[in-house]
C-alpha cells in the first residue's frame, strides 16, 4: 500500500460518506468532496440518481463513489499540497489530511509555520509562510528532520496544534460551524 492509500483510507473515514447539512460549509458533500466547492466531480451523477428519487444509495454504487473519490483525492489535495515529495509518512499523511479538510493553502502553511517554530536560528532564516509547497519548504523540512531529535513528532504535533487552533477560532466567530467543533478537534489529534 503507497503512503497515499494510507492516507486516504484514513482520511476517508474522517469524511464519512454524504451529508447535506446547511450548517457545513461544503452544504452537500460525498466523501468529503463537497459539491458546492467541486460540482465538476463525476460522482455527483451518481448521486443524483438515488437522491433524487429518495432511495438509499446501494454499496455497489457506493464503492464506484469510492473508486471516483481516489484519484479525485490524489490530484486535487495529496499532489497539490506537496504530500507526493515528502519521504516522511506521518507528516505526508498530516499534511495531506489538512489539505482535505481545512485546504491545501492552509495545510501547507500550517507546515511552514510548524518548521519556523521550529527553527532556532534567528528568525531572519525563516522560510516565507506564503502557503505554497516549493523547494525552500522541502529543504527546510528535510532539515528539520535530519537536525532536530524528534522532529517528525514535533512537526506532526505542531501541525496538528496549528489546525485546531484555526478551528477553534473559527467556531469563535461563526457559530454555526459550533457543531462541527468536536469532529475537527478529534481528527487533528488522533490520526
Amino acid at each position: 500500500m503507497t503512503n497515499f492509500e494510507k492516507a486516504f483510507d484514513l482520511t476517508i473515514k474522517h469524511e464519512g460518506f454524504y451529508s447535506n447539512n446547511p450548517d457545513d460549509p461544503g452544504c452537500e458533500t460525498c466523501l468529503g468532496i463537497s459539491r458546492r466547492y467541486f460540482p465538476e466531480w463525476e460522482g455527483w451523477k451518481i448521486i443524483d440518481e438515488y437522491t433524487k428519487r429518495e432511495v438509499p444509495i446501494p454499496s455497489f454504487a457506493r464503492d464506484a463513489l469510492k473508486k471516483l473519490a481516489e484519484p479525485f483525492y490524489e490530484k486535487k489535495f495529496w499532489l497539490n499540497c506537496g504530500a507526493d515529495r515528502i519521504e516522511n509518512t506521518a507528516i505526508a499523511m498530516i499534511l495531506f489530511d489538512c489539505a482535505v479538510n481545512p485546504g491545501v493553502c492552509r495545510a501547507v502553511t500550517f507546515l511552514q509555520e510548524s518548521l519556523n517554530l521550529l527553527n532556532e536560528d534567528d528568525k531572519s532564516s525563516d522560510i516565507e509562510v506564503d502557503g505554497r509547497f516549493g523547494n525552500n519548504t522541502l529543504l527546510r523540512l528535510k532539515a528539520t528532520l535530519a537536525t532536530i531529535p524528534d522532529g517528525e513528532d514535533r512537526v506532526v504535533t505542531y501541525i496538528r496544534a496549528l489546525r485546531s487552533e484555526y478551528y477553534l477560532k473559527k467556531t469563535r466567530s461563526e457559530k454555526r460551524k459550533r457543531g462541527f467543533l468536536y469532529g475537527w478537534l478529534k481528527r487533528s489529534f488522533k490520526e
